[in-house]
């Protein structure tokens, strides 16, 4: 019995002492006591020689982070203006809304871009919690990281070489096959039934999490300056702009009932709030109809095609 209570005690303890650990790691980080991001930052920008008066600050997430992607593409072209990266993959918005003060102080530019991605930026705020189709892992997983933010952040950490060898691995993948399609993607399609159509649609609680983002980005705004210029720039979810990537996510089990490909609803709702928008839809569209791939073919991010094709949209946009 004495060993019972011994054992009792320290499982107690352990238990406390996690759950302690746990809320002031939620405090420093919400607050973000110290740079938890240093090392994105610092190697996304470490060559950066000069600076010139138009100094533009973006925040994004792997479209933008990519180190052959649309920003490092678009610092060739323009050399006029000085690109600071603040993206994050494998983050949104409520991550950026993290870490907007220290970088905007730091950088204090005269343009900010924030990047969004319609295909998953709102399970940033709310995951796709399913019973009957994950793991009991997973669901709680998920159902605590919603609150307690620090815990996608470690899982980020503990788990960006393997997610990014396993992203790789199928960006590199030459023809589409369900088996090599994207885990993360099969992933959510297996966790929301209604994946993608209800984010690209804003339906059902889709519209009441993008109410959310909206309110991340009004508190961004509220952080600049009155003559500092706020860009929102929408990646599309690629089964909105052909039919090829509609026909592989149905293979992928998704049904696309309902799909509003030719609406850019999350474009009409933030210009609504007053916010210029930087939507390619229509190019991307445009490029796919001359038979341009610019998506991966196992995967939902741009390749390199794509990332050009980004590139020189968004400096015609700046103009």
């Amino acid at each position: 019995m004495q060993r019972i209570k011994k054992i009792a005690k320290l499982i107690l303890n352990t238990f406390v002492i996690s759950i302690l650990t746990l809320i002031l790691l939620e405090i420093t980080y919400r607050y973000q006591l110290i740079d938890f991001y240093s090392t994105e930052w610092e190697s996304l920008n470490k060559d950066q020689t000069c600076e010139t008066n138009e100094k533009i600050l973006i925040f994004g997430d792997s479209f933008s982070a990519d180190p052959i992607g649309w920003v490092t593409k678009i610092r060739v072209i323009d050399t006029n203006s000085t690109y600071y990266n603040a993206s994050i993959p494998g983050t949104g918005l409520e991550t950026f809304r993290l870490i907007a003060k220290d970088r905007i102080d730091e950088v204090n530019p005269s343009t900010v871009i924030i990047q969004l991605y319609i295909g998953n930026d709102l399970y940033d705020f709310e995951k796709p919690v399913n019973w009957n189709e994950l793991s009991i892992l997973r669901n709680l997983y998920w159902s605590v990281s919603s609150n307690f933010r620090v815990l996608n952040y470690l899982n980020y950490k503990s788990g960006q070489f393997a997610m990014n060898s396993s992203d790789t691995d199928s960006k590199l993948k030459e023809s589409f096959s369900v088996s090599s399609y994207s885990e993360r993607t099969k992933l959510y399609i297996r966790a929301d039934s209604t994946f993608p159509v209800s984010t690209i649609n804003l339906e059902g609680k889709s519209s009441e999490v993008f109410s959310q983002l909206v309110e991340s980005i009004d508190e961004i705004s509220q952080l600049l300056k009155e003559d500092v210029t706020l860009n929102i720039l929408i990646i599309p979810h690629c089964t909105q702009v052909h039919k090829k990537y509609r026909n592989r996510f149905r293979s992928l089990g998704c049904d696309l009932n309902g799909l509003k490909p030719h609406e850019s609803i999350w474009s009409e709702q933030l210009r609504k709030k007053g916010y210029f928008v930087i939507d390619p839809l229509e190019e991307f569209q445009k490029q796919e109809e001359q038979g341009e791939e610019i998506y991966f073919q196992n995967d939902p991010h741009l390749n390199s095609k794509g990332q050009d094709v980004l590139s020189n949209y968004i400096l015609n946009q700046l103009k």
